[in-house]
């Protein structure tokens, strides 16, 4: 089994946003990390211009 942690970092703070336990029956014998951040230079603050 696995052990999933999802966290969110904007600007200046990072937060949780779920864990999950991949199988719950089983003993985690990992664990995964996935960091989610914000990107200001995205292709959707452009957009508006070319509408």
């Amino acid at each position: 089994g696995c052990t999933l942690f999802i966290t969110l970092e904007t600007d200046n703070t990072s937060r949780t946003l779920t864990t999950i336990q991949c199988d719950p029956s089983a003993v985690p014998t990992f664990e995964l990390y996935l960091r989610l951040k914000q990107d200001h230079n995205s292709w959707h603050l452009i957009l508006p211009q070319f509408l």
